[in-house]
């Protein structure tokens, strides 16, 4: 990874040490900073890294506040919406007393939900998640021919406490 994040709550001392830091990239890693890419600013007008915006919402004392930008709510949403209603979702028995198999293509569409889901969870996304997962689990049972109160318990999927993952029942 060749980003890299500085704070401090007065920002000439990071631009007073800009040369220490550059020498030891350079002899160390074999990096530089780039000066067009380099800037500082105040915490209370926010950073965008890595697709998050660092804010400084409250006190100095208070930690940073880690929003997601729009496009990585978008990104869960999307991936949500790829696997709503798929016919794939069917499990497999071997024999009736046999444990359920799941497709491996599924698994593997899981983990990236999941994934997305784990470094959501870094953020002030709750709601958004909630909302996201609510969503994907109503339109998995509104298809299945029972009534809406006995379906909720036969979705194939199972949502983790706080909307941190999902998983196959």
């Amino acid at each position: 990874m060749d980003d890299l994040l500085l704070v401090d709550r007065d920002p000439n001392k990071i631009r007073d040490k800009a040369d220490t830091i550059n020498r030891w990239l350079a002899d160390n890693r074999a990096q530089r900073l780039n000066t067009d890419k380099s800037h500082f600013t105040n915490l209370y007008d926010g950073i965008t890294y890595l697709g998050y915006q660092l804010r400084q919402t409250d006190s100095p004392q208070q930690p940073l506040q880690l929003f997601p930008e729009p496009i990585k709510k978008w990104q869960l949403v999307s991936a949500l919406r790829e696997r709503e209603n798929e016919e794939c979702l069917i499990s497999y028995r071997p024999h009736p007393l046999a444990l359920s198999l799941q497709p491996t293509e599924m698994k593997e569409a899981l983990a990236s939900i999941n994934s997305r889901l784990g470094i959501l969870v870094h953020s002030r996304s709750y709601l958004m998640r909630k909302q996201a997962l609510e969503t994907f689990i109503k339109k998995n049972t509104t298809n299945v021919d029972m009534p809406a109160d006995f379906a909720d318990h036969w979705c194939p999927f199972k949502v983790k406490k706080g909307y941190r993952a999902i998983k196959l029942r």
